[in-house]
């Protein structure tokens, strides 16, 4: 089956070569049939994570595909860690592989199916923050399956598996946190699933402005949001 790992993307040029020739090569070797897609987003929008990602999946857009979404600034950096992302996942569940405690950021894996079914990501969550979490409860409100193998606050075992930069960008925040947070769960099961559908991969606009080839195995879009 082949694995399709995401990097949503943008001005991060020294993260995204050490991962590329520092840990994909440990992927490369522990999954079979793996690509890569680095989703860069242009400049004069705040950037939208998960945007980024659906764009990502969109370009295969295959149900029985594997996707696993990967912050560029982190990386597996023992053997357990990179076996992790090697795991099977089964449709209808989200594995996150180093992700907060309460959303579905970070790394995660699922299949292409399971995305699918939740619309992933929104897309009107530009700036940092929440996209995460509003992922988290579209899960839920699916009765996905959600598993954590290691959390942001798990501080000494995340230093153990994991290799992490320090992000020294400027946040801007997105001004959602009431979205994701609260209002989601107030709404009944039918305002939910109203909302989930108008907002999401069936509604997803951008545009493709470059295509690159980094590797034999990886490729860059260069994406405007529309």
């Amino acid at each position: 089956m082949k694995t399709i790992l995401i990097i949503p993307y943008r001005d991060r040029v020294n993260h995204l070569m050490y991962f590329l020739n520092n840990s994909l090569p440990k992927l490369v070797e522990a999954i079979p049939n793996l690509e890569v897609i680095v989703v860069e987003q242009t400049h004069g929008k705040r950037f939208n994570r998960g945007a980024t990602i659906n764009i990502g999946y969109d370009y295969y857009k295959n149900d029985d595909y594997y996707y696993i979404t990967q912050d560029v600034d982190v990386n597996p950096q023992i053997p357990e860690a990179i076996n992790f992302y090697a795991n099977e996942v089964k449709d209808n569940k989200f594995l996150g592989i180093y992700s907060d405690g309460d959303t579905l950021g970070g790394i995660v894996k699922f299949l292409g199916s399971t995305f699918s079914k939740t619309n992933g990501f929104p897309n009107d969550y530009w700036g940092w923050g929440h996209e995460d979490k509003e992922l988290e409860n579209r899960a839920r409100h699916f009765n996905c399956e959600i598993e954590k193998l290691i959390t942001f606050h798990e501080f000494d075992r995340k230093k153990k598996y994991f290799k992490i930069f320090e992000d020294n960008h400027i946040r801007e925040e997105c001004g959602k946190w009431h979205d994701a947070y609260a209002n989601f769960d107030r709404h009944s099961k039918d305002v939910q699933i109203i909302n989930i559908k108008n907002n999401g991969l069936t509604t997803l606009k951008y545009k493709i402005i470059k295509e690159s080839i980094l590797k034999p195995n990886v490729k860059k879009i260069k994406v405007e949001i529309l």
